[in-house]
């Protein structure tokens, strides 16, 4: 990784039953970024995601962390949460007027170096902390 990059995937495939969700997916997040993946419905937003956080296993490529030794691998979200990346849940209002509010895990998300939102309408957030 380089010094100013927080996370990088790398190569990242997925693959569910007849469908690639997941083909190849690079993406890097530097200090004080953030970044919005949007697009369709299957578009791989969320399995992106769902493979950084642990929800998912991948069958191919390399996801790094800043601070940790070589490759992560996460298997739950807990053993992402062990290693920096926190969840936050987004709730909207099911009636007018329409509100988000935003379910932060405060004793773990503390630490965290990325935080990845979702979900905004068909789009995810990933912020990285400036440190």
């Amino acid at each position: 990784m380089k010094e100013n990059e927080v996370l990088t995937m790398r190569g990242i495939n997925k693959t569910f039953p007849g469908v690639k969700a997941l083909n190849g997916v690079d993406f890097t997040l530097r200090k004080g970024e953030i970044h919005a993946l949007m697009g369709e419905n299957g578009a791989g937003k969320s399995t992106l995601i769902k493979v950084l956080t642990g929800v998912y296993d991948f069958e191919a490529g390399e996801i790094r962390v800043d601070g940790i030794d070589g490759p992560v691998v996460n298997h739950s979200t807990q053993e992402a949460q062990e290693k920096g990346i926190a969840t936050v849940y987004v709730h909207k209002q099911e009636q007018p007027p329409y509100r988000y509010e935003l379910d932060v895990p405060c004793d773990d998300a503390v630490n965290a170096k990325v935080f990845v939102i979702d979900d905004l309408t068909h789009s995810t957030m990933l912020l990285a902390e400036e440190y």
